[in-house]
């Protein structure tokens, strides 16, 4: 295993940390030294040091006085919130370098500024299939639910999709494969819980695959009140759910309404 370390110098750390924090969306917290601070992504990955000019003798990090900061580097970062990205870079800077445009190489879309000690720095957007699924988007999918908006949830769908239902004659639930017969089977859970809600949720994502856990309450039209916990397990394609794969917990149904 092999990681890379960007190391930048900077006249100061703590304000250069809090300026990267807010451009990238991290949150705010100090660095751990005074003359030197590692900015981490939420799944560890350090993104980016900041060391005080002439901290520690490292020849190359003595003075900015040696060169221009930033002659010869572009820090260039990669963003799945590239447009929250850019509100947070107008508020940092006056102006922009390069205002937003379509990289015609990635085809992605960048803009540029300059941190405060005169790095260039690119934000550039991730593309749909580098992107992912996101906790947050999850998060999205679980309040289309509670809007029972089945437009919205069909968004985040594949388009060979499969929902596996947490009920059925089979050991899998019963099975729906394909956007029609998934809007289908989304649909008939509203049906039979016509004020079905997903409460308490907390969502996982790993590369390709993720997990949500939730509290259901519903009526069935008969009047009888479920509360179970339960959770979905997904697999991820391209930026869309391939597969909602749904468990609940089996519960004693609650007394009629």
């Amino acid at each position: 295993m092999k990681r890379l370390w960007t190391i930048i110098g900077v006249s100061n750390v703590a304000r250069s940390f809090r300026w990267y924090q807010s451009l990238l969306g991290l949150p705010e917290k100090m660095p751990a030294h005074d003359d030197f601070g590692q900015l981490v992504d939420e799944d560890g990955t350090v993104l980016l040091c900041l060391h005080q000019w002439g901290a520690h003798g490292h020849p190359p990090l003595s003075s900015p006085d040696r060169a221009p900061p930033g002659n010869g580097l572009l820090l260039f970062f990669r963003v799945d919130d590239f447009d929250k990205a850019l509100l947070r870079a107008r508020a940092l800077v006056d102006r922009l370098e390069e205002e937003p445009h379509r990289n015609p190489g990635p085809g992605t879309m960048e803009f540029s500024l300059r941190d405060p000690d005169g790095y260039y720095v690119s934000i550039s957007a991730l593309s749909a299939t580098e992107a992912g699924v996101t906790a947050n988007d999850l998060q999205a999918f679980a309040d289309a639910w509670n809007r029972h908006d089945i437009e919205a949830l069909m968004s985040f769908m594949a388009e060979d999709c499969v929902f596996e239902a947490s009920s059925g004659q089979d050991a899998w639930g019963t099975r729906y494969v394909g956007r029609e017969a998934v809007r289908d089977g989304f649909a008939s859970v509203w049906q039979v819980f016509p004020d079905a809600r997903w409460e308490n949720a907390t969502h996982f994502v790993r590369g390709d695959r993720g997990v949500s856990e939730w509290t259901f309450t519903g009526t069935r039209g008969d009047g009888v009140r479920v509360e179970v916990h339960g959770g979905d397990l997904f697999t991820f394609r391209d930026g869309k759910i391939a597969v909602k794969n749904s468990y609940r917990k089996n519960r004693s149904p609650a007394t009629r309404v």
